[in-house]
Order: C-alpha cells, then structure tokens, then sequence
C-alpha cells in the first residue's frame, strides 16, 4: 500500500513590515523625507522614485514636510531625467580648460596627483557647467558677478588664485575678448569681482573641562586612537593631519621628527616647519607614544601611533594598515564625544586649547608662532582670541611725575 505523498506547500510570505515613524525634535516627518546625511542641522534630503536623492536643502523642519507632502503628491507622475553627458553639460569652455589643465601640469608637474589639484580642476568643472550656454567670446564682467557674489568666501577663495591664472592665459591666447581686464585681478584701480570678507568663526572655543569630558567619554566608548590624537595635539599643537600620519618610524634615536604638512604645501619641502622632540625631554608625550606602541602590538603592529580597530575591516586604495584611522571616522568619533553645546567646538580647537595653556604659562607669542608654523604672528594671536589674550607689562616709572599736576 503506497503513502500518499504529501502535498508541497510554499511558505506563506512574512506580511510586509509597516515603515516606522521619523521624528526630529518631536516632528513627524513625512514620507521619503530624510535628514541630511552630513547631520547638519536643518539640512534635510528626499529620495526620489529611482532610490536617488536630491541635493541637501536648507530650511526648518516644518518647511521641509511641506516640501516632502507635495513632492509625494507628484510622486507617481514623477519621470526621471534623461542622462545628460557631462561634455554637454560643461559646454564650449571644457576644452579650454582641458587645455589649460595640460598647460599648468607641464608647467608644474608636482601638481599632478595632489588633492589640491584634484579640488582646482573640480572648480574649474563648476565653472563650465555654471557658463555653459555662454560663449568664451560672449563672457563678461557684468555675467560673471552674479555667479561669483552667490559663492561664499572660502569657495570664491578656493577659486580666485587658479582661475586668475586661467584667464590670464586666455587672455593671452587672444580670447575673451570683451574682457578688457583679468577679473580676477588683485588691482584696486582695475574693475574686477570683489572678494567676501572672511566670516567669523562661529564655532565655540574647547575649554579646559571640555577636553576632560570629551578625553573621558573617548575612553567609555573605547576609541582609544581618538585619546591618543588628542593627547598628542594637546602636548605638541599638531593638527589633525599630521597627527593622523604620525608613524613610529617617525621617531629617530629618542627624538620625534614632524614635517608640518600646511606648512610643505604652502611653502614647498625645502622651506617647510621642522620640529623634534627628545621624548627624555618630555616624559609626558613619551608615555603618551609608548601606551600607542603597546596597542599597536594588539592590532597587527599598525605602524601609526593614531590606530583604531575597526569592527568591520574595509578594503580601501587610501590605506596603507587595515587599522589606520582615517580622518571621516576621526572626525565622527570627536563628535560623537565632544560636549552638546551649539556651534560645537572641532578638533582644532584642542591645538588653540594648547597654544592657550602655554600662553597663561608664560610662553612668549613669538615662540608660539615657531611652535604652532604660523607665518604671520596675528595668526597666533587669533588662536589665543576667547581665551586669554597676553598683557604687555607697563614700565614707565616716569608716569608718577604726572602726580603733580594733582598738587595744584
């Protein structure tokens, strides 16, 4: 006698899993409505249909839902737009600038493969896609102030030095024609493009109870090479990058060598900011350097001082260890611990923290200045501004004679 065999039946599907709510300071937000993936405040983005999203924008959360609500609306008529070549898009001045580009790396060809260079011929992408319904013959100054005077300070001084360059090399190859000045020239009694002033820094100062808190909280979340970047900053003002490309192989016969990298990328490798250390010299730093040495032994002999063991180990073109720390992980771990307050304060702020401690300690400013490579001495003052700014001590003894003019 056969069994009957059984009948197969497919699982049942799990029913679909309602979305949860989102809410940003007790605001429901609205569907496909997100926060801005840099966490600023206010900045908010929304996904389209395709799974893309917009560029971030800025507003309150209130007029950010509206936005999302009536987006929503149009979202089943929404179609997406057609690929557009980015040849089109840059139009006429794309192969000027190619040109231009070839020109400056056979000129300079230590510019080539530096992120400097790499963030120059992005303006230069920005420049063609901005003027690209305008003729190179058709450009002029009265087209280009609207563009410039809509960037904000530090992008129009990220572009001024290069594209000044790039239209004195047009103008010198007989085009722009209806230019009659570069203008970007630097000439007060020439009509060119006005530069912004420099904004004031809105970011609060790190105090002294500020580091301890955030050294601390660093501890308890276990991101001992954010400890390690910290404490090194505060004992040599290094920024954040030199302290992040600090090896051991830095370190010669008990002295530790840093080439201040600002200071080779502004005045080239032979004129760079030199400092050393004799670690017997400093028994704090070389304590600081010996716990980096015994962790670095827990985590593959990681040649950097600042080294941090990830819990998922990524491939990466830019790293040379698996547990290097690279400065977007760096930089979210000093949020996650610096203090709550508004306009918190960056990791630079622990150089200026320290420049202040040596000041109140009677550091002279122009010892500062060689300590922190700066060129220019009104720089260092800015880092102690907040803090406590030096007195000049008065000695005048003569002054007293002024007393009798009080006798009359």
């Amino acid at each position: 006698m056969s069994k009957k065999r059984e009948k197969r039946t497919s699982p049942k599907k799990a029913p679909h899993r309602p979305k949860s709510k989102r809410y940003y300071q007790g605001v429901l937000l609205a569907d496909h409505l997100y926060r801005d993936n840099k966490g600023r405040v206010d900045y908010w983005r929304y996904c389209l249909p395709d799974g893309s999203f917009t560029k971030p924008f800025h507003c309150t959360v209130h007029e950010a839902n509206r936005k999302a609500i009536d987006a929503n609306a149009r979202r089943d008529t929404w179609v997406p737009p057609a690929p557009v070549d980015d040849k089109v898009k840059r139009g006429e001045w794309r192969d000027f600038f190619d040109r231009f580009i070839e020109w400056r790396e056979a000129q300079d060809p230590k510019l080539i493969g530096t992120p400097s260079w790499r963030n120059r011929q992005y303006t230069f992408n920005e420049f063609c896609r901005s003027f690209a319904d305008i003729k190179v013959n058709q450009i002029t100054l009265e087209l280009m102030i609207p563009w410039w005077d809509g960037l904000t300070h530090y992008n129009q001084k990220l572009r001024q030095k290069e594209l000044r360059r790039f239209f004195t090399w047009m103008q010198r190859s007989g085009h722009c024609r209806k230019l009659k000045y570069n203008p970007f020239t630097t000439q007060d009694e020439l009509p060119r493009l006005e530069t912004k002033p420099k904004p004031p820094k809105i970011r609060s100062r790190l105090s002294p109870a500020g580091f301890v808190s955030t050294y601390q909280e660093a501890g308890r979340r276990g991101y001992t090479g954010l400890q390690t970047a910290m404490a090194l900053s505060l004992l040599t003002t290094m920024r954040e990058g030199d302290c992040l490309k600090l090896r051991f192989d830095n370190i010669h016969k008990g002295v530790l060598r840093v080439t201040i990298s600002k200071s080779e990328a502004q005045r080239g490798k032979a004129s760079a900011a030199r400092l050393q250390w004799r670690l017997a010299d400093y028994p704090g730093l070389a304590e600081v350097i010996n716990q980096a040495r015994e962790r670095s032994m827990q985590l593959e002999r990681c040649p950097y001082i600042v080294a941090w063991k990830h819990k998922c180990v990524r491939k990466s073109k830019v790293k040379t260890h698996k547990y290097q720390m690279l400065p977007k992980k760096f930089t979210d771990q000093f949020a996650e611990c610096r203090p709550d307050i508004p306009n918190p304060p960056s990791f630079h702020e622990v150089r200026s923290l320290a420049a202040s401690l040596l000041s109140q300690h009677g550091v002279p400013v122009e010892t500062l200045q060689t300590l922190l490579a700066h060129g220019d001495g009104k720089t260092t003052l800015g880092y102690l501004d907040d803090h406590e700014l030096p007195y000049l001590t008065v000695d005048v003894p003569e002054l007293d004679a002024a007393l009798d003019l009080l006798k009359l």
